[in-house]
């Protein structure tokens, strides 16, 4: 009911309105019986009156036939002093106030008042019956004697009587009207129990469960009458609803099981920018300044230039109302990672948006996974390339090599042949020598002949590099083959040469559960020896703090079907451009001369090729270097 038909209903109505149910049915059932009891008490008095102003009609009748036959003779003789004595008889009747006679012509002969009343009005004399005028009763009747007239013979009565008996009817009707009302009001209490205590449990149980939100609970019926029909439509109704708050109770636990336990981050957003909701991943993996999120906005979760980012897709879908991806770069514990975002307006039944939900999914590995494709791609195709520029360098290099070492033999005294050679000539070998010596021509050999070498040793890597090995492949803990290689290690002098290994600390973790595995044991240890000796000259680029002692933490543990190597140390780091492309063929950071840009390319190849794993490498600048192998437990390809 709208408030202007409130406003329009009655006083009363709305009076009532106000009044709790047990005082609207007390209300009610005394209004009720008070007019019931008003309305047969008005009848049960009004049939009284009137049979009582009947009955004093006869009387005064009585009275007035009374006077007639004994006025008769007065009136024969025309006796006014008889008709007098014969009125005053009347003195004794005290509802008759006064009394007339008279003749048959219409003249008085007496008249007779009580003392104290009004005059007696003028009535016609040939007027008969009885009047009800002013209060007072008038009653006339002729005087007749054996069929003759001789008069009339006019009374009047007051109604005293009538008034004291309508005057103590009323009295008893007040009596019995307040009787009617205790009476109304004990039973109606006691009544009231009866009726609204089924009201008043059911309106308990109402309350609980808008209060507590227990559908479970259910009222008792404690009648077979509309109230008790009332109680199982409502304990019916609360089953209903039951039944829908467990069905979507366990719709939401689903939903929420499947929001918390996906691996993709998922979140709500009001359309400020506040988070509204969130999924137990975005807790878990996301590095954020604080722990609640609730109420949060990215700024106040994220540094300045990742929430500026994240501000700007949330915006580009607020304007399109569309649903948009972008890759996002979010901050992890272990790093920045790349996300998939994809973030779309949540809609009211009127069209209108009223917030913004956003999935996003880790790509991190999937992009690392297209850059080991895609460097793979590269280097099978540079493998082919340096296959044929292996060949085609070799031959010329070998003529070279071998032309440096018959110089060096032509000129060495320890050939009798050159000693004849020079004798034959006229010249002294040892002035030959000399002269070479002077002009340095034997260093310039010597230079050649170095080069020459490295440039063979290069050839070779390129081979090793551009074709599989057909060394034979052995069960081996890989433990053992890494603590070997260590050993040697030590002894490099090349390692020695950028930096001394007895000062850099060596941390073996391996776990116990660690099984054999099938591999080219040579291959495996030039493997490790690359990455020891990469990690040892790293240290040359960074400069330790006070306290801090060059590491390299080589793990080995079980990882699934493979067997996981970590090789990491405490150095410099590798920037992300450079992290891209440490597994490419030549590709160096170190000075011209001081490496071939092959070490890290023929590992890749060993691991990937040869033994059928995987290696790939995580860097934070400024934190290290950690490189991962993975070789399969199983055989494989091997």
């Amino acid at each position: 009911m709208s408030e202007q038909q409130r406003q329009g209903q009655p006083y009363y109505y709305r009076l009532l309105n106000c009044l709790s149910v047990r005082n609207k049915i007390v209300a009610v059932c005394l209004v009720a019986s008070l007019f019931a009891m008003t309305f047969a008490s008005s009848i049960f008095v009004y049939y009284q009156y009137s049979a009582f102003q009947g009955w004093l009609v006869q009387n005064v009748t009585s009275q007035a036939e009374i006077i007639a036959r004994n006025a008769s003779a007065a009136l024969a003789f025309n006796d006014p002093e008889g008709a007098e004595v014969i009125l005053q008889s009347l003195q004794a009747v005290e509802s008759i106030t006064g009394a007339v006679l008279f003749r048959d012509d219409g003249t008085i002969l007496t008249k007779w008042r009580r003392g104290g009343s009004d005059k007696m009005p003028e009535l016609a004399p040939n007027w008969r019956g009885d009047r009800n005028e002013a209060g007072e009763i008038f009653i006339s009747l002729p005087v007749v004697e054996k069929g003759v007239l001789f008069g009339t013979i006019l009374l009047r009565s007051n109604q005293q009587e009538l008034l004291v008996f309508l005057g103590n009817s009323l009295i008893a009707m007040g009596i019995l009207l307040f009787l009617a009302v205790g009476m109304t009001l004990l039973l109606s209490t006691r009544l009231l129990g009866i009726i609204l205590e089924p009201v008043a449990h059911l309106a308990g149980v109402m309350k609980q469960v808008s209060e507590r939100q227990e559908y479970s609970l259910r009222a008792l019926r404690y009648s077979q009458d509309e109230i008790g029909e009332l109680t199982d439509f409502f304990n019916d109704m609360l089953t209903q609803v039951e039944n829908r708050d467990r069905q979507i109770r366990e719709r939401e636990e689903l939903l929420q099981a499947i929001i918390n336990n996906t691996n993709s981050v998922i979140f709500l957003k009001d359309l400020s920018g506040c988070y509204l909701l969130v999924n137990r991943r975005f807790k878990e993996v996301l590095l954020l300044k604080q722990p609640e999120v609730i109420g949060y906005m990215d700024g106040d979760l994220f540094p300045s230039d990742i929430a500026d980012n994240l501000k700007a897709l949330d915006q580009q879908v607020m304007g399109s109302g569309q649903l948009a991806e972008a890759e996002e770069v979010l901050p992890h514990h272990d790093g920045p990672h790349t996300y998939i975002s994809a973030k779309f307006l949540l809609f009211d039944s009127s069209g209108k948006p009223y917030a913004l939900c956003g999935i996003s999914t880790d790509i991190t590995k999937r992009k690392q996974i297209e850059e080991m494709m895609v460097q793979t791609e590269k280097m099978m195709s540079v493998g082919g390339l340096a296959a044929g520029m292996a060949h085609e360098i070799n031959n010329p290099l070998g003529i070279m090599i071998q032309a440096v070492q018959n110089i060096k033999r032509r000129v060495s005294s320890d050939l009798p042949a050159n000693e004849k050679v020079a004798g034959e000539l006229g010249v002294s070998l040892a002035g030959v020598q000399a002269y070479l010596e002077k002009r340095m021509v034997l260093s310039m050999v010597d230079d050649i002949y170095g080069a020459g070498m490295r440039a063979a040793r290069i050839v070779t890597n390129m081979l090793q590099f551009s074709r599989r090995s057909e060394s034979a492949s052995q069960y081996a803990m890989v433990t053992d083959l890494i603590d070997q290689t260590v050993e040697l290690a030590a002894n490099d002098y090349d390692l020695k040469k950028k930096y001394d290994f007895r000062h850099i600390s060596i941390i073996r973790e391996y776990d116990p559960a660690v099984q054999k595995v099938k591999l080219v044991v040579t291959e495996f240890e030039q493997v490790i020896l690359n990455l020891l000796k990469n990690g040892a000259q790293a240290f040359a680029d960074k400069e330790m703090a006070e306290g801090e002692v060059p590491t390299i933490t080589i793990r080995v543990l079980p990882d699934g079907d493979h067997t996981r190597i970590e090789v990491a140390d405490n150095g410099p780091g590798i920037p992300p451009e450079v992290r891209k492309r440490v597994f490419e063929p030549f590709f160096t950071t170190k000075p011209v001369g001081s490496g071939t840009g092959l070490g890290l390319s023929v590992s890749y190849m060993i691991i990937t090729n040869n033994h059928s794993g995987t290696m790939e490498v995580e860097s934070v600048p400024g934190d290290g270097a950690v490189f991962i192998i993975r070789l399969p437990n199983s055989d494989g390809s091997l």
